[in-house]
C-alpha cells in the first residue's frame, strides 16, 4: 500500500509540473506592435582602456513592426552588461531621420539593466553610459525601426458640391496626408465631360497648390480655369469628381504603392439666364428717299422665356440724347416714319426683360448662388440713329453692347494641365519629324537610365494651360516625359500607361481600367486582414482572441492524471486478489 501511495504521489507531482510547463508556454502577450527581438554583441566605444560596456539588444539590424503607432513609440528590449561591474546606468536615444534626442533613460540600478524602451520610426541611435565610482564607459548602436507602408489618408473632401448655372466651378478644398511621410501624387478625375477640349483629369502639382513637406493642407484646385461657364446643358444629373492620392511621385510610382480616393458629386443649380440680344447696327434715315421708314425687329433668345415673339418678354426704349420720337412694341418691333422735325442725331437704348423663375423651379440650395439668381434679368443694346434731309450727315463711331478692357500690372500664371497622352515610340517619332532631335536625346538618356531598350523607349506629352493668360511660361509644369513604350497598351499588360482616353492611376488600374483597390472600397483586397483594415490600411482590425489553449491543455492533462490513477488502482486490486488466491 505504501508503494502505491508513493507511486501515485510521484505521478501527481510529475503531471502537475508538466501542466505548469505547458501553461507557461501557451501564454501570449497580444501586442500587435511587438514583432522583433534579437540577440547579439555590438562593438562599443570605450572611455577607459580596460572598461567595456556591451549592448546585447538592440542590434544593428532592422526591426519590423506591422502597425503605425500614432505616438511614434515602438517598444524594444535594452539588454546591457559590463566587464567592470557598472552600477549606474543611463541612455540617450537619437532620432537620426528628424534630428534631436527622443528621450533620456532614467534607469539607475545596482546591476546591468534589462528594460524596455521606446524607439522611434526609421533610423535610431542609442548611446548607453555606465559607471562604477569614477570609472565610466559608453557604447552606441544604430538600428532601424521599419513599419509596414500604409495608404495615404484623405481628410476633408465634401460629399456634395453645388455650382450655379452661369458661373465657373472654381475651387475644391481637400486635405491629404501620408503617415509614412512619402511624397504623394494627387489626381482629379471628372465624369460627365463638363469641361472643354476633353479635359477630364488633372494632376495636382505640389508647386501649384501649396505642397509643404509631406502633407497637403487645404490646397485649392482652380477647375474653372480649365473649363467653361456651366450652362443649362449641364443642369442634369450630378457630375462625379474623384480625388485620388498615391504615396509616390508620378514619375517614380512602382507596382507596390498604395492609393486612396474620395468622390464629390457636383450638382449644377438652375438659375435664370439673362436674355441674349442680337446687335443692333447704327441707323441712318434720309427723308429725301422714297422709303425712309425705320423698321427694326429686335431679335432675342432666352433659354427660360423664349424669343421675342413668345409674349414672355417685355421691351422698352429710351433716348440717351435727343427727344423721344418713337416707341417699341410688346414683341420688340420698332416701326417709325420720321418727318422733317425729327431731323437730328439720337442715341437710343433698347432693353428686354424676361420673367422671374416660378417657385416650383427654384432649387432648395439656391442660396448657394448670387443674390437675384432667379429674379428677372435685363439685356440692353445701344445704337446711333441719324435722320437727315437734303444733306447726308456722317456720324463717326458706332453702337454696341457692354465692353471690357485688358489688365495691367503684374501677372502670375495659374497652370492647369490635361492628363498625359498615350506613350509614343521615340525612334519612330524622330523619323517622322514629330519629335525634335534635342527632345529625343533627353528622352533617350532617361530611357537608358531605366534600361529601356530602343524598342521600349517612349515619350508622352500633356497640354498645360495658363488660367490667367499671362503670355509667359513662368513655373510652367513639365509637359514632356519618358515612358515605357508598348505597341498595344491595355489594362492587362502589367505596365502603368495611358490608353483609351485616360491614364492608369497605378499599374493596370484606375483611369480607363477598373478602380484601384483602396482602404475605403468595401472590399478585402491588397493584403488587408479584413475589409478595409489591417495590412496596408491605417485602420486596425478588431482583435479576435481565440479560445485559450491553456484551458484545453489543462483539461487534457487532468483527464490523463485521473485515468492513470484509475488504472493503477485497478492493477493494485487485481494483484491483491491474486495474492489472496495463492495463499489459499
Amino acid at each position: 500500500m505504501k508503494k502505491l501511495v508513493k507511486v501515485l504521489l510521484g505521478l501527481f507531482i510529475f503531471f502537475t509540473l508538466l501542466n505548469i510547463f505547458f501553461t507557461a508556454k501557451q501564454i501570449v502577450l497580444l501586442d500587435p506592435g511587438d514583432e522583433a527581438s534579437a540577440e547579439g554583441t555590438v562593438s562599443l566605444t570605450i572611455l577607459s582602456s580596460n572598461q567595456e560596456i556591451y549592448i546585447h539588444t538592440p542590434e544593428e539590424i532592422y526591426y519590423n513592426f506591422e502597425y503605425y503607432n500614432e505616438s511614434n513609440a515602438y517598444d524594444l528590449d535594452l539588454n546591457l552588461s559590463s566587464n567592470f561591474g557598472a552600477n549606474s546606468w543611463s541612455y540617450v536615444l537619437e532620432d537620426l531621420k528628424h534630428g534631436g534626442d527622443k528621450s533620456e533613460g532614467l534607469s539607475t540600478t545596482e546591476t546591468a539593466p534589462n528594460i524596455t524602451f521606446d524607439a522611434v520610426r526609421w533610423l535610431n541611435k542609442i548611446t548607453v553610459f555606465g559607471s562604477l565610482g569614477e570609472t565610466e564607459a559608453n557604447a552606441s548602436v544604430v538600428f532601424f525601426v521599419n513599419v509596414t507602408n500604409h495608404a495615404p489618408e484623405l481628410g476633408f473632401f465634401p460629399d456634395e458640391s453645388f455650382v450655379c448655372e452661369g458661373e465657373f466651378f472654381e475651387t475644391v478644398y481637400f486635405n491629404a496626408n501620408d503617415i509614412d511621410e512619402d511624397e504623394m501624387t494627387l489626381i482629379l478625375e471628372l465624369g460627365g465631360g463638363v469641361f472643354q477640349q476633353g479635359r477630364t483629369a488633372w494632376e495636382v502639382t505640389p508647386s501649384s497648390f501649396g505642397f509643404a513637406g509631406w502633407s497637403f493642407a487645404n490646397s485649392s484646385i482652380y477647375l474653372g480655369a480649365v473649363g467653361s461657364i456651366l450652362t443649362r446643358e449641364h443642369v442634369l444629373d450630378p457630375y462625379e469628381l474623384t480625388l485620388y492620392a498615391k504615396d509616390c511621385l508620378e514619375s517614380e510610382c512602382e507596382s507596390d504603392r498604395l492609393s486612396a480616393s474620395k468622390q464629390v458629386n457636383i450638382t449644377v443649380i438652375e438659375t435664370n439666364s439673362p436674355p441674349e440680344m442680337e446687335e443692333v447696327e447704327n441707323q441712318t434715315i434720309d427723308l429725301d428717299e422714297v422709303n425712309h421708314t425705320l423698321y427694326l425687329e429686335i431679335e432675342v433668345s432666352d433659354i427660360d422665356s423664349g424669343n421675342q415673339t413668345s409674349g414672355n418678354l417685355s421691351f422698352n426704349v429710351s433716348f440717351l440724347s435727343g427727344a423721344r420720337i418713337f416707341n417699341i412694341s410688346e414683341f420688340g418691333v420698332i416701326n417709325f416714319t420720321p418727318v422733317s422735325s425729327d431731323v437730328g442725331k439720337y442715341e437710343v437704348r433698347v432693353c428686354v426683360i424676361d420673367q422671374a423663375f416660378p417657385l416650383e423651379r427654384v432649387h432648395p440650395r439656391i442660396d448657394s448662388c448670387k443674390p437675384g439668381a432667379v429674379d428677372k434679368k435685363t439685356a440692353c443694346q445701344e445704337f446711333n440713329l441719324t435722320i437727315t434731309e437734303d444733306v447726308i450727315i456722317i456720324v463717326p463711331g458706332g453702337g454696341g453692347g457692354n465692353g471690357g478692357g485688358g489688365g495691367g500690372g503684374g501677372c502670375t500664371p495659374i497652370w492647369v494641365c490635361d492628363g498625359w497622352r498615350v506613350c509614343e515610340n521615340t525612334a519612330q517619332s524622330l523619323q517622322t519629324g514629330i519629335l525634335l532631335g534635342e527632345d529625343y536625346r533627353e528622352i533617350n538618356e532617361v530611357c537608358l537610365s531605366h534600361a529601356w531598350g530602343g524598342e521600349f523607349c517612349g515619350y508622352q506629352t500633356k497640354e498645360c494651360y495658363d488660367a490667367n493668360n499671362c503670355s509667359k511660361e513662368t513655373n510652367k509644369p513639365v509637359d514632356l516625359q519618358a515612358c515605357y513604350y508598348t505597341e498595344d497598351p491595355s489594362c492587362f499588360d502589367g505596365i502603368k500607361n495611358c490608353h483609351d482616353g485616360g491614364c492608369e492611376f497605378l499599374i493596370d488600374c484606375g483611369g480607363p481600367c477598373d478602380a484601384c483597390p483602396t482602404c475605403s472600397d468595401g472590399v478585402q483586397n491588397q493584403g488587408e486582414e479584413s475589409i478595409d483594415c489591417g495590412g496596408p490600411c491605417p485602420k486596425r482590425c478588431p482583435l479576435e482572441i481565440p479560445a485559450g489553449p491553456v484551458f484545453v491543455s489543462s483539461v487534457i492533462i487532468i483527464a490523463i492524471i485521473i485515468a492513470t490513477v484509475i488504472v493503477v488502482v485497478l492493477v493494485y486490486r487485481i494483484r491483491g486478489k491474486n495474492k489472496d488466491t495463492s495463499k489459499k
